[in-house]
């Protein structure tokens, strides 16, 4: 997940509501795919801009190690 999540960033896409139920995980092959990137919470930006405004890209961050804090907690 961390992967997609950092091949989206790579290109320019910052999925601002990263959690359990936007991403679809094929149990055959452990294909991943993050869903519902086509509403107003995901940004596509220039680099430049994340410069400027570095909380763009840290929060599809934060988030995705939120969403793995509570998926640790929910298997132990």
């Amino acid at each position: 997940m961390k992967q997609y999540l950092d091949y989206l960033i790579s290109s320019n896409i910052y999925p601002q509501d990263v959690k359990e139920n936007n991403i679809l995980l094929r149990k055959r092959d452990l294909d991943v795919k993050f869903i519902d990137l086509d509403d107003d919470e995901t940004r596509y930006e220039q680099k430049e801009y994340i410069e400027k405004f570095p909380h763009v890209l840290r929060t599809p961050l934060t988030q995705f190690d939120d969403m793995c804090k509570r998926l640790t907690r929910r298997c132990s």
